[in-house]
């Protein structure tokens, strides 16, 4: 009898889709269809060539007296809809529309929370989070989940941790725009990216403001522009 050992190779399986690819979700693209059942929901499903579908699912939930929409009925409700212009950025975005019935602030007491989960895992995500700004009623805060790296951030904009959320930061404008609005140029712009596998990402909004003021309304609107990311096909 031979004392020898055969050593018997076995393949390691190939997993499926383990070499990523780098897609673009452009909101209002051709490779994207876009749903927007109410102004609490929306679904944006990328297709790429030779890659299954990645669909990206929008929800929204809010605390205190925070809503969805704009203050007063007859202004409607922008939430979840599409912009076609993101100031100084050449492309579009999904708007993030929100108010508060609360006669004082409320800080963050009275907040929105927005939720984007894809159906499978995506890693080295960017995106542009645009119209952080501040006015006489209204002054926007911005707080991402964890796990994000600052990319770029307009002068204007602060970081600052928050207590009240162990320690997050914040991010809000340093001065008052008089509400104008960063469709249009780039004063409020927030790049982040997120490099390792995420399923979901969210951010918190809340109005920033001391008080409120009688001529102006607390409507508060983010634009966050196309996403880039890579993901398995």
């Amino acid at each position: 009898m031979s004392n020898t050992t055969e050593v018997v190779s076995i393949p390691k399986p190939r997993l499926h889709g383990s070499t990523p690819t780098t897609g673009t979700l452009d909101w209002d693209g051709a490779d994207v269809v876009y749903s927007r059942p109410n102004g609490g929901r929306a679904a944006a499903t990328y297709s790429k060539v030779g890659a299954a579908p990645l669909t990206v699912t929008m929800g929204c939930a809010y605390t205190g007296n925070m809503k969805p929409g704009a203050e007063f009925v007859a202004n409607g409700n922008s939430n979840f809809t599409l912009q076609s212009h993101v100031g100084g950025l050449d492309m579009g975005g999904v708007c993030l529309e929100q108010s508060t019935t609360s006669w004082d602030a409320a800080g963050s007491q009275d907040r929105g929370i927005y939720t984007f989960t894809f159906s499978r895992p995506v890693t080295n995500l960017r995106f542009t989070i645009a119209d952080i700004d501040s006015y006489g009623g209204s002054w926007d805060a911005v707080m991402p989940s964890p796990g994000y790296a600052i990319v770029s951030k307009s002068p204007d904009i602060a970081e600052q941790p928050d207590p009240s959320f162990g320690g997050a930061c914040v991010f809000s404008s340093t001065v008052s725009d008089n509400g104008v609005p960063d469709e249009t140029v780039s004063g409020g712009h927030l790049t982040l990216s997120y490099a390792e596998p995420i399923t979901f990402m969210s951010l918190m909004l809340w109005n920033g403001a001391g008080s409120f003021s009688g001529t102006v309304d607390t409507d508060q609107r983010l634009i966050v522009s196309d996403l880039t990311f890579d993901f398995a096909p």
